[in-house]
């Protein structure tokens, strides 16, 4: 299976190459029709060619084929065979071959031509994202073969991270890849309509589409990224504005933007350039995450290996991309300028009020996450960015954002406002702030976070009543509206969960000398546990009737034979061998988690931390309800 995948791998580049030639020359030759036809079968073949590669690595990784470099980096024997499977994507080679396969999902997708797109746009959309794709195989092929040749790590000698080893792993890379390679679309479509100057044409419509899929996925996926984190790492936070979590973010912030940007420009035919101009803007923001994680330029565990030569590559790539987008809207918009008719009280405003303060939240991102490198790059100190630039830069913002979002889903396309229940929201929303700032002040709680939660109970109201109001006129169609309200009511409860999780977090810490009482959470004696490749220090935590173990595990691939619980020097082995990690105890709850961890310490006795942490799973469900307000946009569109 494995040589099948090379072969398949080697043919994926020569169809890459027809694909390019063929779009092309329906370009520039006579025999236009022809040639798109062959454009367009390559452009359909390239997705089960790389399918097939990429179910080779699968097989290379289950059946333990340990001739491949690849899968001696990043499995044993005794891997689990959930992470053997995942593992795939869980590595630098892998994941790039994953985002081929999607991106040739995408190239498969709009082989099939939107409607009322011209044929010269369709193909040019055919090759730029075919380009876009021959990238990444080309960077895969001549830096991070996959198929390499293993002459130098002996079985065993390596294996996937212990903190991939888990159930997340198998659902937040590919989300997170899905949303990412579908802005590679947008991109390419983008660049189409502007190289073809048709910017009267509906392509507004085109591109809705791909947005709206591109904003669901990364919704979905950085949201089970906070949550993982939350959960595995010990730590009990949500988001700790780690770089490539920002690299992330800034995507997601663009992809906000551009989908409330192109509403105004398919509807109203306003903010053309600026839509084109966010569409490129959002997949170069991902080709700079992308070299930075895969360059090593900033330290991150969600980083790959630190590579000169793949960050020089992917350097080119992305100043090619960025001066060849540039060029493309020069051209493009030349002699377009933004219609700015009535935009103060309607809904066109409203939009462009929220466009510039998603720009703001960018920008303010974009300059913590990059800053502290260009300043050692100058020469300066090593530092890390974290709240105290980012609650006055990004906090106090997003909090404007959200007190205005909640009177903008009451103005109307074109008109005036609806002005009958303003009255009530206002005061509303004055009493809802008067309340959380008397009982932040009298509480000594932070007012940050009881203003946040005070503004996602404000917008949360408002966008129910204007919901409410909404259907009672119209019904439930059509339904691409009712997923609009239903993100927004996400957004609400995502915010209320964040501002809640921010004030009321209750954290106390014990020397742990054996079983104990505290607060009603009880703690048992430590005892060993066996799993399929780690042993666990497993600390038996009951809340009520609940029982869960607050674990540290030691990752070894010898673990199936050793005894720490009665060999002392097997328990010093794995303490000096093995990779821990820490598994928190949660038990979860309407309004609270009790959060519970045992750090262990190489001298003196375990630290037990027990935390509560008030309105924390409101913000993944919130963000549930965002990913299903995008579904339900997405499938009402299609109907």
């Amino acid at each position: 299976m494995p040589e099948l995948g090379a072969y398949a791998f080697v043919l994926v580049g020569l169809v890459l190459a027809i694909q390019l030639i063929a779009s092309l020359l329906a370009l520039i030759s006579t025999q236009t029709v022809a040639s798109r036809v062959v454009a367009i079968a390559a452009s359909r073949l390239l997705l089960p060619l790389i399918a097939l590669v990429f179910a080779a690595l699968i097989v290379a990784l289950v059946t333990d084929d340990f001739d491949l470099l690849f899968v001696a980096n990043n499995t044993t024997f005794a891997t689990p065979m959930l992470y053997k499977v995942v593992g795939v994507w869980g590595n630098h080679e892998g994941s790039l071959i994953l985002w081929m396969l999607v991106l040739a999902l995408f190239l498969a997708f709009l082989s099939r031509k939107p409607q009322g797109m011209p044929g010269r746009t369709h193909t040019l959309a055919l090759l730029f994202l075919g380009l876009i794709l021959a990238a990444f195989y080309g960077f895969s092929a001549g830096l991070a073969n996959p198929f390499a040749g293993n002459d130098s790590v002996p079985p065993g000698a390596g294996d996937l991270n212990p903190l991939l080893q888990d159930i997340g792993q198998s659902i937040h890379p590919p989300l997170l890849y899905l949303g990412y390679t579908a802005t590679a679309l947008i991109f390419a479509i983008a660049l189409a309509v502007l190289m073809d100057r048709q910017l009267d044409a509906p392509w507004a419509a085109w591109l809705q589409g791909p947005a709206l899929l591109s904003w669901t996925f990364l919704t979905a996926g950085i949201a089970l990224g906070s949550w993982w984190a939350y959960y595995e790492l010990g730590w009990g936070g949500w988001w700790f504005w780690d770089p490539v979590e920002n690299l992330a973010l800034m995507p997601w912030l663009l992809s906000t933007a551009l989908i409330h940007s192109l509403q105004v420009t398919a509807k109203r035919g306003q903010f053309a350039p600026w839509s084109l101009l966010l569409a490129l803007l959002t997949f170069l923001m991902v080709m700079l995450g992308t070299f930075i994680v895969r360059s090593g330029l900033l330290t991150s565990v969600h980083a790959f290996a630190v590579d000169p030569g793949r960050g020089l590559y992917l350097l080119i790539v992305l100043i090619l991309a960025t001066l060849g987008a540039l060029a493309a809207y020069a051209y493009g918009t030349q002699g377009r300028v933004f219609a700015t008719e009535r935009l103060a009280t309607n809904r066109e405003g409203a939009l462009l009020l929220n466009n510039l303060l998603l720009m703001t939240l960018f920008i303010a991102v974009l300059a913590g996450t990059l800053a502290p490198t260009g300043i050692e790059l100058l020469g300066g100190e090593t530092y890390v960015v974290r709240e105290a630039y980012f609650i006055p830069t990004f906090i106090y913002p997003s909090m404007l954002l959200i007190a205005l979002m909640g009177l903008g889903v009451w103005t109307r396309w074109g008109g005036r406002a609806r002005t009958k229940g303003w009255g009530n929201l206002l005061l509303l929303f004055a009493a809802l702030v008067g309340v959380f700032l008397v009982l932040g002040l009298a509480t000594a709680l932070p007012l940050t976070g009881a203003l946040i939660a005070a503004l996602g109970i404000w917008l949360l109201a408002s966008s129910l009543a204007a919901w409410g109001m909404h259907v009672r006129a119209r019904g439930l169609f059509p339904l691409a509206r009712q997923g609009w309200a239903l993100a927004h009511v996400g957004l609400a409860v995502a915010f209320l969960g964040m501002g809640a999780a921010s004030t009321l977090h209750f954290e106390r810490s014990y020397e742990m000398n054996g079983p104990m009482v505290v607060n009603g959470v009880e703690i048992g004696q430590r005892i060993w546990l066996p799993g399929q490749n780690y042993w666990s220090l497993a600390t038996p935590v009951q809340v009520g009737q609940r029982r869960r173990p607050a674990e540290t595990r030691m990752y070894h691939p010898l673990a199936a034979q050793l005894s720490p619980g009665s060999n002392t020097e097997h328990r010093a082995f794995l303490a000096a061998q093995a990779q821990p990690t820490s598994e928190a105890a949660i038990f979860r709850g309407l309004f609270y988690d009790v959060f519970v961890t045992v750090q262990d310490r190489v001298a003196g006795v375990p630290i037990l931390t027990i935390a509560h942490k008030y309105g924390i799973n409101w913000i993944w469900a919130g963000a549930i309800l965002m990913t299903l307000g995008g579904g339900l946009a997405i499938t009402g569109r299609r109907r």
